[in-house]
C-alpha cells in the first residue's frame, strides 16, 4: 500500500507500443490487423503524434519487444516505440 491506503501498487503485466504507421490502409484495417497479433491485449486508435496505442502482454511467452517485431511485419513500415510497464499505481476498488 502507498499513501493514504487508497492507492495500491502492483507489478505491471502489460506494456504499451506507440505506433506511427505509414500505410495506405484505413485505421480500422490497421487496428484489426494489429489486434489479431498474439500478445496484443487492446488497440486504441488515437489522435495527435501517435496513431495507435497497443497494450501488450508481458509474460514468459510474450513481451513488448516480441510483439513489436510482429506488428512491424504486419505494418510493413512505420515507427514503433515501446513504453515498457514496470509498476501500476491504482485506486483501490
Amino acid at each position: 500500500m502507498v499513501g493514504n491506503g487508497n492507492i495500491r501498487m502492483r507489478t505491471a503485466t502489460e506494456s504499451f507500443l506507440l505506433l506511427h504507421p505509414d500505410t495506405e490502409k484505413s485505421s480500422h484495417e490497421v487496428a484489426m490487423s494489429i489486434a489479431a497479433c498474439k500478445g496484443v491485449r487492446k488497440v486504441f486508435i488515437t489522435s495527435g503524434e501517435v496513431g495507435f496505442v497497443v497494450s501488450t502482454a508481458e509474460n514468459h511467452a510474450y513481451n513488448s519487444e516480441k510483439v513489436s517485431r510482429t506488428i512491424t511485419k504486419v505494418l510493413g513500415r512505420g515507427k514503433v516505440r515501446i513504453a515498457k510497464g514496470h509498476y501500476v499505481y491504482a485506486k483501490s476498488p
